[in-house]
């Protein structure tokens, strides 16, 4: 059994059979592919209601996640970190902010009554799916149809129940091998 300190106080055995914790995790954030991932992701909800930015970080948090479960590497190489609302990708307003001046996205904010604002990301072009795999798009597309229903607070809400959210320090880098002590997959 290997040791890892996660949150302050937190002591955890970890199974080394499941994760290698003394192997260092090295994520490489892939800009271009990340912005084909919000496109994409963005083209497939842009007739939902409840889609929003919200909605987007936790749909590529379950994406990225399910995917290293499976294949012991994310999609993108998203680094999402614990805010208060569930994991965002770090860095998630400046990314937003550059496809939104690139003319790929435009955010929108809407405001219905009885509903908190939400800002609406609607894609300006299609994605380029051929920068990913069949499984990578399978386990998006899943995603998609497992969640797509949540409004923003709903599935904030689950994403707390994600342990490798619940382990992880406010502010602080969210560690994909966590997510190796999920009970199941998101939903």
């Amino acid at each position: 059994m290997a040791t890892a300190n996660v949150r302050k106080g937190l002591k955890l055995d970890l199974p080394s059979e499941r994760v290698d914790w003394k192997k260092t995790l090295e994520i490489r954030s892939d800009t271009p592919k990340q912005t084909e991932f919000i496109l994409f992701i963005a083209e497939k909800m842009k007739r939902e209601k409840n889609f929003g930015k919200t909605v987007l970080a936790k749909l590529m948090y379950f994406s990225e996640t399910n995917y290293f479960l499976k294949k012991g590497t994310p999609i993108a190489g998203t680094v999402f970190v614990k805010g208060p609302f569930g994991p965002i990708p770090k860095n998630f307003d400046e990314l937003l902010g550059s496809m939104e001046k690139g003319n790929l996205i435009k955010i929108i904010n809407i405001k219905e009554a009885d509903k908190p604002e939400r800002k609406s990301i609607f894609p300006l072009r299609e994605p380029e799916t051929k920068k990913f795999s069949e499984d990578e798009l399978s386990t998006i597309e899943d995603v998609i149809k497992r969640l797509n229903m949540f409004s923003a607070k709903q599935i904030s809400d689950y994403s707390h129940t994600d342990v490798a959210w619940q382990w992880t320090d406010p502010g602080k880098e969210i560690d994909y091998r966590l997510t190796a002590y999920r009970e199941i997959e998101c939903m």
